[in-house]
């Protein structure tokens, strides 16, 4: 009978799939590793991957401010501890500063998000077809960085 480690961070690495990212805590009993599962939380990993490259090509000052951290049963792109971008499921999720929301909503492949089933304030949803192109995707992340920076500004 071959013995499986009881590294839990091999465990992480065989448990992220291309579209699902299990959540869990590693228990070691008796030499064996017990995964409990928390949560599963399923978003589209290549678009991770896009923002994570388009996040890249900002500047250094930008780069070293990002941070990501899981909500909304997806992932979170943060600029100074404040969203910016995110995706949940399939879709980008954006903050954007009210001025701009009324605008923003007009466009293709864009709508409030409605993650309670309301509408939140200074979010929306675009659809995989609206950042079919690195430009498309590169404008929403500007916007999400000028919803944070004006956080950041008003503290």
């Amino acid at each position: 009978m071959k013995r499986l480690p009881t590294d839990s961070s091999f465990w992480e690495m065989v448990l992220v799939s291309e579209n699902r990212y299990y959540d869990f805590e590693p228990i070691h009993l008796h030499g064996f590793c017990i995964l409990i599962f928390l949560n599963v939380m399923a978003f589209n990993e290549q678009l991770a991957k896009r923002l994570r490259a388009s996040f890249e090509l900002q500047p250094q000052s930008i780069r070293s401010n990002i941070s990501e951290k899981k909500m909304f049963g997806g992932l979170a792109f943060l600029y100074g501890g404040k969203m910016t971008v995110g995706i949940v499921k399939d879709d980008l999720m954006v903050r954007i500063v009210t001025q701009k929301m009324e605008k923003t909503l007009k466009s293709k492949h864009v709508r409030p998000m409605d993650f309670t089933k309301r509408p939140m304030k200074e979010f929306i949803y675009v659809s995989q077809e609206g950042i079919a192109t690195e430009e498309q995707l590169l404008n929403y992340i500007e916007l999400g960085l000028e919803h944070a920076k004006q956080k950041l500004n008003s503290l």
